[in-house]
């Protein structure tokens, strides 16, 4: 991970504007250190990060909690963590699903979906748990954008 900037508290500010507007909740981002990277993701670590001299260490693979990515259109994208920091409290671009087993594959599934924006990324929620983000597509559809890494592999896809 190469770090591109450490946000102050402005710029934290406008990241919560972000959430705001793309989630509807209230999320105080500012409480955290917030760290970008080159590939724009948004990296969470405790204030005690201040504690560290930083310009000591020479290569770091990660620090703190992977929050989500900024997209080109200032949506952000949640991680699976993300996504659950954000979606006991957020009212807008959630999407509910049946088909958890489906998702954890990897493939798209259908939702029901209440104050959704078509094209954007909507939180995945199945019952209380909650499982990313996903694209919001025509006809309910959420087009997978689970990592590769992050899914499950089901036992009736193991015997093909």
């Amino acid at each position: 991970m190469q770090i591109k900037k450490i946000l102050n508290s402005k710029e934290s500010k406008e990241i919560e504007q972000l959430i705001k507007k793309n989630y509807g909740c209230e999320f105080r981002i500012r409480d955290y250190v917030v760290i970008i990277s080159a590939d724009e993701k948004i990296w969470l670590c405790s204030r005690n990060l201040a504690k560290i001299e930083l310009k000591n260490i020479k290569r770091v693979n990660s620090i703190g909690l992977y929050f989500g990515k900024i997209k080109r259109n200032n949506k952000i994208q949640l991680s699976i963590e993300g996504s659950m920091l954000l979606g006991k409290d957020a009212t807008k671009n959630i999407a509910e699903i049946d088909d958890i087993n489906g998702y954890v594959a990897g493939k798209d599934v259908y939702c029901k979906c209440e104050n959704c924006e078509e094209n954007n990324f909507v939180i995945v929620r199945h019952k209380n748990d909650f499982f990313g983000c996903g694209v919001l597509r025509e006809n309910g559809k959420i087009e997978n954008i689970l990592p590769k890494s992050r899914r499950m592999i089901l036992n009736e896809d193991r015997n093909k």
